[in-house]
């Protein structure tokens, strides 16, 4: 028989044999398929930073070293305008219903 875990992660599908608690990995899920992901450019930045994305994102956060929130974005922006922060670290959230994906980028 075969069960699957359920939860969160959802990638695990074990094989029991009778009625014994005793179970084996079966297969493992491509982990890629459910994770989406982006990618900014460049990092480092100095004025304007792009978004590659196939997430459908609601909005876009911008958050200093401590985790404020200092700028936000509504969705569909691909490039945003930074050159008036102060030269440093950030943090890029970009929020969408179900997830809301963080990468960090340097101002220069």
């Amino acid at each position: 028989m075969a069960i699957s875990v359920s939860g969160p992660q959802d990638i695990l599908t074990y094989y029991c044999r009778g009625t014994s608690a005793t179970c084996s990995p079966l297969f493992v899920k491509d982990i890629s398929e459910r994770t989406p992901n982006f990618s900014l450019y460049p990092n480092p930045v100095e004025s304007q930073l792009t978004i590659l994305s196939e997430f459908n994102y609601n909005l876009i956060y911008i958050l200093n070293v401590a985790g404020e929130k200092i700028l936000s974005f509504p969705s569909k922006i691909k490039k945003i305008d930074i050159s008036t922060l102060p030269k440093g670290f950030y943090t890029i959230q970009l929020v969408g219903e179900k997830n809301i994906l963080t990468q960090k980028f340097i101002k220069q």
